[in-house]
């Protein structure tokens, strides 16, 4: 009978609520359905263990034939179960074009129910240049990233977790912090994707509405440091890699006489 009365109030403004939730519901919809879908088809090599390339990055950080990229290098990277990071963070430092720091952050924003929560958590995995963050902060707290992050420093410098970062050049003398550059990484659906239908639908309406939400360095508060967004693709299915053929120089030009 409740349902029968409030049905008598759709036309005379009602709809406008049935449509606002009907939105909201699409959304969510997407979002929860988008991420199982990716999971079920992510190749099992998506993560990779980030305590198997500390000894990789510790030896980049000292090798003297590349150049500095950052003294602190800051990814903002979800790492699970504190070790478990995904395979194109590392594919970004040592692949594309290996960037050497003296220290490398792979730094967790963990939203807590609690509103005014204000926590970090750190791993080092046995080195002083390797360092995983995991940031609890409560819903109503600012994430101001940037600035936690220097704080950070400052502590574990001052109990020896990590080595100290004095500036040779700098207007603040007796600096003992360096630089920081920040990397986001964005997803991006790879035409390689296999998927079909349903499933390739709403695995790209799931990242376009990622993209679409606010600026990820407005949100981790690094609207105003160095921060660099880098785009990856990924592909989700069973694909098989494209091939081309070799031929000679003379069939080359025979095939252009056939154009």
């Amino acid at each position: 009978m409740f349902l029968i009365s409030s049905l008598t109030k759709f036309l005379h403004g009602g709809y406008v609520t049935v449509l606002i939730a009907g939105f909201i519901g699409v959304i969510m919809f997407i979002w929860y359905f988008g991420n199982k879908v990716r999971d079920q088809h992510e190749e099992t090599n998506a993560y990779v263990r980030l305590d198997e390339y500390t000894d990789m990055l510790t030896d980049l950080s000292h090798d003297d034939d590349y150049p500095t990229y950052a003294t602190n290098l800051v990814y903002m990277a979800k790492v699970k179960y504190n070790k478990f990071i995904k395979r194109e963070i590392l594919y970004s430092i040592l692949d594309k074009r290996p960037k050497r720091a003296r220290a490398y952050w792979f730094v967790t924003v963990n939203v807590t129910n609690e509103p005014f929560t204000a926590k970090y958590a750190v791993n080092t995995y046995g080195t002083k240049n390797v360092i995983n963050v995991q940031f609890y902060l409560g819903f109503k707290k600012q994430t101001s990233v940037n600035v936690y992050l220097r704080q950070i420093v400052h502590d574990l410098i001052a109990d020896g977790t990590i080595e100290a970062q004095p500036q040779e050049y700098t207007t603040s003398p007796g600096r003992e912090v360096g630089d920081f550059s920040f990397v986001i990484v964005n997803d991006v659906v790879s035409p390689l994707t296999k998927l079909q239908g349903y499933e390739k639908w709403i695995v790209q309406a799931r990242v376009w509405l990622q993209n679409l939400s606010s600026n990820p360095a407005t949100w981790f508060g690094l609207e105003y440091a160095d921060t660099v967004v880098e785009r990856v693709p990924f592909i989700l299915g069973k694909t098989k890699r494209p091939h081309i053929k070799r031929v000679a120089p003379k069939d080359y030009s025979n095939l252009k006489k056939e154009d």
